[in-house]
């Protein structure tokens, strides 16, 4: 239902004339729905103060937070209800008036926010924090409450899941150029009011927020002289292209809008501040006062039009000036976050729906009694057959927490089999829930278990002639009441299902795949010539010939199952002797079953990939030739040049417990199939797995395909999770194996002991992979050689060189410490270095009296570029100090198969 707002105005002018107008909408609730839809209020003195503050003076964000103060008139109309509303829900926005404000005031003044039009934009936007909610205990009304708004720290709370990312609100895309990506992280941070004016911003500008930020043409703008020969080569900031997948690593504890904000601004040095409208992004080299050649003066969406961000002289307004030392430190550390885990996809399985019930496996303790193991639910709830039903298993006090598709789950069959002496043709069992017993015709004093029905291979009961010497069973007591079957009927309808199994088992060629769609996943498409990299991919399996895949069978925990009896209540004359009888037909079954899953050495599972270039028409297919495989322009044409993956690698299967896809050509050591790289250009994988496991035995010196499923013999369970991608070198291992996290360390002076370490989340790409997500890419590829314009010094070109060029500029011991200075000062819109006593300075936090047009500020000195010298920047390198030598064979795109030797 859409919300609906109601909205207070409050009016005051400062000392110079100038009107001001504060607006605080408000969704309308059950509480104030008597409340009129516009209510001018009154302010408290001084009637706003703005705050901006940061951590430091190389800080990326500068938050902005306004105070204020209502006066509280009406006892039955009070303002409580402003700090009970849902978090975020409350706008606060300060206008700038062109005129004096009109005797009666402006009945509709919010309406007065448009913020793609200069005239109508608000000078400060915010959302109200709730915790700052303060008033007297002591008085009924005539009092202030006094609250506090602020612009980024809404931001902060909202966290950035993909869900949430990808939305119409946000679309982030997979990658990103830093102009956007910083316009859709800021609208992502809007609610309320002002969100809803957004809504109708975009509506009117294809650029979301475009006029409502602005690029101060920063050292990455321009013009840059690039390599030994200094050839100019034009750069735009707006063409710097940031990979988002890193700010959705952590599920379980994802990180804030506002913390992807920070990562990206602080990785290039940037700093945004609000400001007349405007978010502004700057850096040093714009606010420099020694910059004489820069022109400082973008264009805002402002009715000032243009803002002027040269260094400006500070104004003394009060007499409580004062000049300090601060902090500074003898070295800086920089570590390089890769995020280079980032490079491997697990693709997700469809969600089973909330209706469908879920089972309890149960477990018997040793005193008898019965707990819960785990539990599980499936697609499958009518028990006829599906193939790749979803599987999903939850634990309780065993098991895991899993998500499968099922190939073949088969919870019902007993593995039941028996074979007559004088008949020995073999009959599979079932079981009903049935408790009589049946005398054997032509057997005197031997009955038969009716519980159990006999079928054989062609779906037809068998009626029980003979005396069966040979009975196995496979059953574990925890699945006794599960794979107890109604009647006849419904065993028969189940036995029709595992035929199914069983032909699917048996049956030749690629059936299809295991869902109705292939599973997708975008890969960067611009690094087939980077080097020697390969695709890996693995796909979980798990085998089991036990319903239970969580508890062995054994005669602790097999079902205590008889198939004949010496009387018609299913008992022994002697009842020991029918217990050990019991046990031991468990114990043969074990040996049997056991004897029968180990002869398999190998299972294979087929399957296409298709990698697609960026708009979906060109595609290329993984195709296998003889002993290797590479990307052709057609897909398989024959069962032979489908590739596959492999369990087991000739040295048997795992039955129980998840498994892993084998590399024989590089032994035991990485799970996974190594493929070759798409070539350049393609950005999407498709994968489709086929539907059917094939199982190999050996046959003499070599493996054959075993194709003698019988319905006794379909496992309990082939389960697979989702598919795993990732990127790997030629060995199979990860990225992040190779190429480990950078840290360095410039160091200043010895004047001090002090360090401290700084995190950068984006690199230009020096010594780390350029297929990073912390890579920040230019439309030519990565650019180790782009990051320095007008670079003082060789190693200006690092990210990091340069954080720490910044940092030791105000924080360094060079060997003098840096100042501090702090006082009252004529108020300064726009967000300009100062200089005071013939040094320049940053502002780190100011107190803005908007009324009396004074701020009361720290302010940290920014020293000149050539006091951070040469060798400061020369990096002691702590870890990652290798550069990672990919072997350049991008024409390369085939790799070997694992090897089938089929007889």
């Amino acid at each position: 239902m859409e919300t609906k707002y109601k909205h207070y105005n409050a009016y005051f002018t400062d000392v110079m004339g100038k009107a001001w107008a504060l607006v605080i909408s408000y969704p309308d609730t059950e509480e104030t729905k008597r409340y009129p839809q516009v209510k001018d209020v009154r302010l408290g003195i001084p009637p706003v103060t703005l705050t901006t503050e940061s951590e430091d003076a190389i800080a990326p964000i500068v938050k902005g937070r306004l105070s204020f103060s209502l006066l509280e008139v009406r006892g039955t109309e009070r303002y409580r209800h402003l700090a009970q509303a849902p978090e975020g829900a409350v706008s606060v926005y300060l206008l700038e008036l062109p005129e004096q404000v009109p005797t009666g005031g402006v009945a509709h003044l919010f309406e007065a926010l448009t913020p793609w039009e200069a005239d109508r934009n608000a000078f400060w936007v915010g959302t109200l924090d709730p915790e700052s909610y303060k008033e007297p205990a002591n008085q009924d009304t005539g009092y202030l409450v006094s609250f506090e708004a602020s612009d980024f720290g809404y931001m902060s709370r909202v966290t950035l899941t993909k869900e949430f990312a990808y939305d119409d609100r946000c679309d982030l895309k997979p990658r990103e150029n830093l102009f956007v990506l910083v316009q859709k992280l800021l609208k992502r941070g809007l609610t309320g009011w002002v969100a809803e004016k957004y809504k109708e911003y975009r509506a009117n500008s294809a650029n979301l927020m475009a006029g409502n930020v602005a690029h101060c043409y920063t050292r990455y703008t321009g013009t840059l002289y690039m390599g030994a020969e200094q050839t100019p080569t034009v750069f735009d900031e707006r063409q710097f292209l940031f990979d988002t997948s890193q700010f959705f690593l952590d599920k379980e504890e994802p990180i804030s809008v506002l913390e992807a904000l920070e990562r990206v601004l602080s990785a290039l040095g940037l700093r945004i501040e609000q400001a007349a409208g405007t978010f502004f992004i700057t850096d040093m080299s714009v606010l420099d006062g020694d910059a004489r050649d820069k022109f400082l003066s973008p264009k805002i969406n402002n009715p000032i039009g243009r803002a002027w961000l040269g260094a400006s002289p500070m104004e003394v307004m009060g007499d409580d000036g004062e000049l300090s030392l601060h902090s500074s430190y003898s070295n800086v550390v920089v570590n390089t976050r890769t995020y280079l885990d980032a490079l491997s996809w697990e693709m997700e399985l469809p969600k089973i729906d909330s209706f469908v019930p879920w089972k309890r496996v149960l477990r018997t303790l040793s005193d008898g009694t019965k707990v819960g193991a785990w539990s599980y639910r499936t697609t499958d709830i009518v028990g006829e057959y599906k193939q790749a039903a979803l599987l999903e298993t939850k634990a309780e006090s065993m098991g895991e927490d899993n998500e499968f598709y099922a190939l073949v789950w088969n919870p019902k069959s007993i593995h039941g089999r028996c074979l007559a002496d004088a008949h020995p043709r073999e009959t599979t069992l079932f079981l009903m829930n049935v408790n009589a017993w049946e005398q054997l015709p032509n057997y005197r004093g031997v009955y038969v278990n009716k519980a159990l029905i006999r079928i054989d291979e062609n779906l037809e009961i068998q009626p029980f002639k003979d005396y069966f010497a040979t009975f196995v069973h496979l059953l574990h007591d925890s699945f006794a009441s599960v794979a107890s079957l109604k009647d006849k009927e419904e065993a028969m309808k189940y036995a029709n299902k595992v035929s199914k199994y069983r032909d699917m088992l048996n049956s030749p060629g690629f059936l299809g795949g295991i869902r109705g769609e292939s599973f997708s996943i975008s890969i960067p498409n611009d690094i087939s010539d980077v080097g020697d990299l390969r695709l890996c991919l693995d796909v979980p399996l798990l085998l089991s010939m036990n319903s239970n895949i969580y508890d062995e069978f054994n005669v602790d925990t097999g079902a205590k199952l008889n198939l004949w009896a010496d009387n018609a209540y299913g008992e022994y004359h002697q009842l020991d002797y029918g217990a050990e009888n019991s046990k031991r037909t468990i114990r043969g079954s074990q040996v049997f079953f056991n004897e029968f899953a180990n002869q398999f050495v190998d299972i294979t599972i087929m399957f296409k990939m298709v990698a697609l270039d960026k708009y979906g028409d060109g595609k290329v297919y993984l195709v296998r030739k003889g002993d290797a495989f590479l990307w052709g322009n057609q897909p398989p044409s024959s069962i032979d040049e489908y590739p596959y993956l492999m369990y087991g690698g000739g040295k048997g299967v795992k039955w129980g417990g998840v498994t892993h896809v084998k590399s024989t050509e590089q032994g035991d050591k990485y799970e996974c199939l190594i493929c070759p790289y798409p070539p350049k250009g393609y950005s999407r994988i498709e994968l489709e797995l086929d539907s059917r496991p094939i199982f190999y035995v050996r046959y003499r010196d070599s493996l054959t395909r075993f194709t003698d499923w019988k319905l006794w013999s379909v496992p309990s369970a082939i389960l697979i999770q989702a598919p795993k991608l990732w990127l790997s070198d030629r060995q199979g291992r990860k990225v992040s194996e190779l190429s480990k996290e950078r840290s360095e360390r410039f160091t200043f002076s010895d004047a001090t002991r002090e360090s401290q370490d700084l995190d950068i989340h984006f690199s230009s790409g020096y010594r780390i992979p350029a297929v990073s997500p912390s890579i920040i890419y230019y439309p030519a590829g990565t650019m180790p050689d782009t990051i320095g314009k007008d670079r003082a010094y060789p190693t200006d070109y690092m990210l990091s060189a340069y954080m720490a060029q910044r940092f030791g500029r105000v924080y360094g011991s060079l060997p003098s410490r840096g100042y501090e200075l702090s006082g009252t000062f004529a108020w300064e819109v726009f967000p300009h270095n100062r200089q005071y006593m013939d040094m320049e300075w940053i502002p780190v936090s100011r107190e803005i009296d908007i009324q009396q047009g004074t701020e009361h500020g720290t302010y940290h000195q920014v020293r000149p570029y050539s006091s951070v010298t040469e060798h400061m920047l020369t990096p002691e390198v702590l870890e990652g100090e290798r550069p990672l030598s990919y072997l350049n064979e991008s024409d390369v795109l085939w790799w070997r198969m694992p090897r089938l030797i089929r007889r």
